[in-house]
Parts: structure tokens; C-alpha cells; sequence
């Protein structure tokens, strides 16, 4: 299993047509060419705002290629961007991460039960120390994880970095009901015992934390497309 996370800068004062663009003419086209869109989201909070972001789940990079290869090749698509720009961009640019599942996710997963998809996401990209990816994804599932979820947090997905900024690096988006859950839940998070002592011992053994400093990015799914709860894996 493989995902794509999409970034797209956009032209202040036109998110209202790119989302017309999404939710009107290229849900048919994805279709016709098997991109699956697991989840589309405005951000609301973060670095290069406004941006819409969204994830698509795919079998392999083989398959991805190959449907984006037919989409990019379709007369129809041309004609939509041409007709939705209006004459002049919708995005100033964009930029593309490609994903795996994250063991801490496969593992978490076993035990976490049901998933609340919420009303306010949050996207953290962070760098791992080097040579610590196990170390880092024992410590995601075993302690940072189960932890947020005592404080109010619920992983929607959890990957590794193929392709990207921040690599080695690690992609977790989480869930929450409001703005206040979240502030609550995060200073409870880092005032938890099992936090304060993960981070003195990585500390002491590493000189650092095993993730670094994140890059962090409040969304908002998007009124026209409800998020897979899932994001494209079967339970």
C-alpha cells in the first residue's frame, strides 16, 4: 500500500473555485482513471496558507504512475483546468510527499477500535534522528500514541516518508472534535509521566528526541467529501 499527499498552494481569493473545480468536474475524471481520494481537506493553520491538501491511497507505485499517466493524457481533463482557471492559475504551485503505512499505525491499529473522524484534523510532518526509525515507531505506538488517545487524540493514519521533505521522516494525522479539545489535549499529552520520562531517556541515550521539530498544519475536511475513516484500508 501506497499514498500520495498533495499540497496545493493557492491563488489567495480563488480557494471558492478550486473547490468548485473538486467537487464538481474532476471527481468523475478520478474515477474514470482509479484515483482513489481518501481525503481532501482545506488548512486552515500552517505554512503557506491558503492550501488544499489531499491524500490519495493507491496498491503500489506502479499503479499510481499508470493512472496518473492516463488522467494527465485525457483531453477532458485539459478542458476542465482550462474552463476552472478562468484564465490564470488556481495554484501557484504544489508539492507532492509519497507515503507507506507506518509499522506504529499497523500495530496501533490491532487495538485501536473504532475511529472518530471529528470535525478538526491535524497533519504533523516530522523528521526522525537517523539511524532511529524502529526506535521511533516503538515509541509512536507504544507510548506517544496510546497516550494521545488517553487525552482526547484519535490517529486517522500514521506513515513513513518515501519521497519528500523532513526524510527519514514521519507523517501522522490525528483527530479532534474542536479547537479546545485539541489545546487541552496536547498540554495534557506533553505534562503526561510516560511522555516526560520517554523524553529524558531519548534524551540521555541520544542527546535528542526521536522526532524532531514538526511541521504542523490545522484542516478542515471539506463540506463536499466525507474522509474515509479508514483512508482506503480494510479493518
Amino acid at each position: 500500500m501506497q499514498y500520495e499527499l498533495r499540497y496545493y498552494f493557492v491563488e489567495p481569493g480563488r480557494m471558492h473555485d478550486l473547490d468548485a473545480r473538486m467537487r464538481d468536474g474532476l471527481p468523475p475524471l478520478l474515477a474514470r482513471h482509479g484515483i482513489n481520494v481518501v481525503g481532501r481537506w482545506h488548512a486552515i493553520a500552517g505554512r503557506g496558507t491558503p492550501l488544499f491538501i489531499y491524500l490519495m491511497a493507491w496498491q503500489d507505485n506502479a499503479e499510481r504512475e499508470a493512472n496518473w499517466g492516463g488522467f494527465y493524457t485525457d483531453p477532458d481533463w485539459w478542458a476542465l483546468r482550462a474552463s476552472t482557471n478562468a484564465g490564470s492559475e488556481l495554484v501557484q504551485h504544489y508539492d507532492i510527499s509519497l507515503l507507506s503505512p507506518s509499522p506504529a499505525w499497523t500495530e496501533y491499529r490491532k487495538v485501536q477500535g473504532g475511529v472518530n473522524v471529528g470535525g478538526l484534523h491535524e497533519l504533523i510532518v516530522q523528521p526522525i534522528a537517523n539511524g532511529q526509525p524502529k526506535a521511533a515507531h516503538d515509541y509512536l505506538a507504544q507510548t506517544a500514541l496510546p497516550v494521545l488517545a488517553r487525552h482526547g487524540g484519535t490517529l486517522l493514519g500514521s506513515f513513513n516518508l518515501i519521497a519528500g521533505q523532513h526524510m527519514p521522516g514521519l507523517v501522522t494525522l490525528l483527530s479532534w472534535r474542536d479547537h479546545a479539545e485539541r489545546e487541552a489535549g496536547w498540554n495534557a499529552y506533553w505534562q503526561d509521566p510516560a511522555i516526560q520520562q520517554a523524553h529524558a531517556a531519548q534524551r540521555e541515550t541520544l542527546g535528542r528526541s526521536l522526532l524532531g521539530r514538526a511541521d504542523t498544519y490545522l484542516l478542515r475536511p471539506t463540506p463536499y467529501a466525507a474522509v474515509d475513516p479508514l483512508l482506503g484500508l480494510a479493518r
